[in-house]
């Protein structure tokens, strides 16, 4: 006897693989629209797909429709929490100034379980929240991070800087800077800021 639901499946796979590669060459030949417009087809077969919903963010970008872009990578880190493609590029988004959610990402943070990803949502929402003047925020989002990678030079700076605007955290932007001439020799501005709070 024959599973209809079998041969349905198999059939709207191989149409699903059939509808990304004409959209792959959509892409290519620079037809972003008529792109976008087959991976949402495949989206509608099968809306769990994690490659598409970052294949239309990045289509969405070269059309410079950022925000949409990052609606992409916001759907599909709804899905796949643990995926670090689309937080990357929301990353990226972010350093060009696009503003983003925090409580998307706080939520976000309070769901994966990959450190990799814990690392960069921790640094991603410390940065936020320092563009913010939410220096308090920040600290704690750098503090977080560091307990995954406490010799982080680059964490390390930006948390003794976060340290020195909030003057009463002198102790504590004294013992990062004390850490950082451990750790980084060649930086000659450590000293210079070690020798100011001694």
């Amino acid at each position: 006897m024959l599973n209809l639901s079998n041969i349905f499946s198999t059939y709207l796979k191989s149409d699903t693989i059939n509808i990304k590669k004409e959209a792959q060459k959509l892409e290519e030949e620079g037809r972003y629209i008529e792109a976008i417009d087959r991976y949402i087809e495949a989206l509608n077969v099968y809306p769990d797909d994690k490659i598409i919903y970052v294949n239309l963010g990045l289509l969405y970008e070269k059309l410079d429709k950022i925000h949409e872009a990052v609606e992409m990578y916001k759907s599909v880190l709804l899905l796949y929490p643990n995926y670090i493609t689309p937080l990357e590029e929301i990353k990226r988004a972010v350093d060009n100034n696009i503003d983003i959610s925090v409580d998307f990402l706080e939520e976000l943070l309070m769901k994966v379980t990959s450190v990799k990803q814990k690392k960069l949502l921790l640094s991603l929402l410390g940065d936020i929240y320092e563009k913010q003047r939410n220096y308090s925020v920040a600290i704690e989002k750098r503090e977080a991070f560091l307990e995954f990678n406490p010799r982080d030079i680059e964490c390390l700076h930006k948390l003794a800087e976060l340290y020195r605007i909030c003057d009463y955290h002198m102790d504590r932007q004294k013992k990062v800077l004390e850490k950082l001439f451990k750790l980084d020799k060649e930086d000659k501005k450590v000293p210079s800021e070690l020798f100011e709070i001694y």
